[in-house]
């Protein structure tokens, strides 16, 4: 088995038989990306599902004027994708791209499909999966919608553990959706009480 935690997160939505799993690592294709690295571009029609192997990444949007605004960050065994552009075959109205040095093992969505259709246990997959992701999708709407800048932040380390030591203060600036500066300025005036 090549990817062993990756197997073991799976069996956690569902029972896939080893040989289900294996048949899935024939088709997929494990991916190096350094760090600050286009996974997915926006306006891109994604092709591939991905399972974060080792690295972070985020997910993000950019405006016309060029400002960013992220959506999501993606950690060791997260599934990753530019799911609204796979089911419909439209540019993705997102990007992703990595946070620091990333493996993916990416696959190939048109070769995942056939996955659904033959063995049951694979649309349990993916069913838990989008549950999963919804709660996650829950979650950040609150940090966004609820409470002052330092209470954003606080619940934002609480959801991504460590995100603070693997990505810049502007990334988590961006993703509670205020400045780098506003940011910096609320944890030194916390830090000094």
């Amino acid at each position: 088995m090549k990817y062993p935690q990756l197997y073991e997160f799976i069996k956690q939505l569902a029972d896939v038989p080893e040989s289900e799993w294996s048949e899935l690592e024939e088709i997929a294709q494990l991916r190096e990306f350094k760090k600050n690295s286009t996974v997915l571009a926006q306006g891109e029609v994604a092709q591939n599902l991905y399972m974060v192997v080792s690295g972070a990444i985020r997910m993000f949007y950019i405006e016309d004027n060029g400002k960013e605004f992220n959506h999501t960050f993606m950690f060791e065994t997260n599934i990753a994708a530019g799911y609204p552009s796979l089911v419909s075959g439209e540019p993705s109205k997102f990007a992703i791209e990595t946070l620091e040095h990333s493996v993916l093992l990416a696959i190939p969505y048109q070769d995942f499909q056939k996955f659904y259709d033959r063995n049951p246990c694979w649309d349990r997959v993916g069913r838990k999966a989008l549950e999963w992701n919804y709660l996650d999708k829950l979650s950040r709407e609150g940090i966004l919608l609820m409470g002052d800048t330092y209470k954003k932040y606080c619940r934002t380390l609480e959801l991504y553990p460590g995100i603070e030591k693997r990505t810049s203060q502007y990334q988590i600036a961006s993703f509670i959706g205020v400045s780098a500066e506003a940011l910096n300025r609320v944890l030194k005036k916390m830090n000094h009480i």
